[in-house]
């Protein structure tokens, strides 16, 4: 297909130092333009991951609420729990206990995704209101939830399980 005479044509023309210089420049755009790529799709991904991530906070309060809105039991119980000092019978100690194990998990949950960068600040704060507005809203549950922070010391480095002691702290004076 080439002959000895295209062959020599062509590597005379490469061998030129413009055609050279030419050359190396595309190459260093193509590079370039890669990792401009590269980069804009490590951004988009992180974009996906933070608001996937707060869906997801979002959904597992939405699933609390909704438990609230649709099971009169629980509903009956967190009316309940308005009311200081309130004895509970048996069945209802359980509900309880498992509600409050769900707003420290979700708390915990939202303080981890922040830790990590998948949520904003403004999330955290979310959990900080969401805390302050449980505590003043179920006296009752105070106890319980005392209880949690006294036997999952493991836990008493997260910021929200500071922000529960302080709520508590400040509800109960």
């Amino acid at each position: 297909m080439f002959t000895d005479k295209h062959h020599n044509i062509w590597t005379k023309y490469l061998s030129k130092r413009g055609n050279r210089n030419f050359v190396e420049a595309m190459g260093l755009i193509a590079v370039v333009a890669s990792l401009v790529f590269v980069a804009l799709e490590i951004r988009q991904s992180n974009r996906i991951a933070l608001v996937e991530t707060e869906l997801g906070i979002r959904e597992v309060y939405n699933q609390l609420n909704q438990s609230v809105y649709t099971n009169k039991d629980v509903s009956e119980l967190l009316a309940k729990s308005q009311k200081p000092n309130l004895e509970y019978n048996s069945t209802e100690l359980e509900m309880i206990w498992a509600l409050a194990f769900s707003t420290m998990n979700i708390w915990q949950a939202t303080e981890t995704a922040f830790v990590n960068g998948l949520v904003p600040r403004s999330t955290l704060d979310d959990a900080a209101d969401d805390i302050n507005v449980y505590v003043r809203s179920y006296p009752a549950m105070h106890p319980i939830w005392r209880d949690i922070l006294r036997d999952y010391q493991s836990a008493a480095d997260f910021e929200v399980y500071r922000m529960l002691e302080s709520a508590l702290d400040q509800n109960d004076q």
